[in-house]
C-alpha cells in the first residue's frame, strides 16, 4: 500500500494522547508581588491580598530604594510573633515542579527583630509553620554571637521532626532563596547560592495531601526587641538581634492537572490505536 490511512474512531485517541504527553512549554506564575502597590512606611497587612499582623513596608537602599517587606514593627506595641500572608490557589490534583522564590537581605545593621522568615504554607492551618516550608535567616548562629546563616524547615509540610538544615551565610547582601515542590516524586528542598555555585538542601519526602494544601505565602518575624525591657527583649546570647528584608516574591509552577479517569480512558485508547495499526497487514 502506498499509505496508511487512519481509522477516524482513533483519531480523538490518537489527539488525547499525543496532548498529554507534551509537556507544558513555560512555567505558570500563580503570584508575585515586589511590594510597589504598598504604602511606604505601612503595614502589610490590607493591600493587594496580604492579611495578619503589622509588618512594616519600608523602601530600601539595599534594594535600590524599592519597597520591601521588613521586620520592623510598624506600631511599636507587638512584642513577640507577628505573622503575614496571602493566599495565591492551591496545588491540589497537580503534577510537576512548583517553585517559591524570595530575595532576602540579612541585616545586621540594624536590630528590629530576633529573627524573620518567609515560605509557602497552607491557610487552614494556624500554627506558626503553617504546614509548609519556609526559609530563617539566622543571627547568632550556633549560639555563637554574630555568626550569620540561613535556615531551611520544612517540618512542617513534611510531618518529618528531621526535615531542616541549617546553613552559614553572608549577611548585608541580597541573596535569592528558593523552595522546590516536585509534585511527580513527592519531595520539597532549598535551593541558595551564598557565592560559590548553586546549591540545594536535602530532598525531604512530602505526601499528595500535603502539597495539595498549599495555597500561601506566609512569614513571621519575632519581634523580641520590639519593646526593650519586655518579656521577649532578650535571648540567652542577649539582646543582639538580626533583621531581614523581603522582595520580589514569585511562586510558579510547571504542573499540569493530573488526567481524570476518562481521560486515562481516552489515552488509552489511543495507545491501543497505535498498536492496532502498526499490527495490520499491509494490503
Amino acid at each position: 500500500m502506498t499509505g496508511m490511512q487512519i481509522p477516524r474512531i482513533l483519531v480523538p485517541g490518537l489527539v488525547a494522547a499525543v496532548v498529554l504527553a507534551t509537556p507544558p512549554a513555560f512555567a505558570a506564575i500563580l503570584f508575585a508581588e515586589d511590594f510597589s502597590g504598598h504604602s511606604t512606611a505601612g503595614g502589610a497587612a490590607g493591600t493587594n491580598g496580604w492579611t495578619g499582623d503589622n509588618i512594616n513596608i519600608n523602601a530600601s537602599p539595599d534594594f535600590g530604594g524599592s519597597n520591601v517587606l521588613d521586620g520592623n514593627d510598624a506600631s511599636g506595641t507587638i512584642d513577640g510573633f507577628a505573622v503575614v500572608e496571602r493566599q495565591f490557589g492551591n496545588l491540589s490534583g497537580t503534577s510537576g515542579l512548583h517553585e517559591f522564590s524570595i530575595d532576602v537581605f540579612g541585616q545586621t545593621a540594624s536590630l528590629p527583630s530576633h529573627n524573620s522568615a518567609m515560605g509557602i504554607g497552607s491557610s487552614a492551618n494556624a500554627t506558626l509553620n503553617r504546614a509548609g516550608a519556609y526559609w530563617l535567616v539566622l543571627y547568632d548562629k550556633d549560639n555563637v554571637s554574630g555568626k550569620t546563616g540561613y535556615f531551611f524547615d520544612a517540618r512542617g509540610i513534611t510531618g518529618n521532626s528531621s526535615a531542616f538544615q541549617s546553613f552559614d551565610g553572608p549577611f548585608n547582601q541580597v541573596e535569592t532563596l528558593k523552595i522546590v515542590i516536585d509534585a511527580s516524586l513527592g519531595e520539597v528542598f532549598g535551593v541558595f547560592d551564598f557565592g560559590g555555585s548553586l546549591q540545594e538542601t536535602a530532598h525531604f519526602t512530602v505526601g499528595a495531601a500535603e502539597i495539595g494544601a498549599i495555597d500561601e505565602v506566609f512569614g513571621f518575624t519575632d519581634f523580641r526587641s520590639a519593646n526593650p525591657g519586655g518579656a521577649f527583649a532578650s535571648t540567652g546570647l542577649g539582646s543582639q538581634f538580626s533583621g531581614a528584608q523581603w522582595d520580589n516574591i514569585v511562586v510558579s509552577s510547571d504542573a499540569v492537572p493530573v488526567p481524570e479517569p476518562g481521560a486515562l480512558q481516552v489515552y488509552a485508547i489511543g495507545i491501543l490505536g497505535i498498536v492496532a495499526l502498526r499490527r495490520r497487514p499491509n494490503s
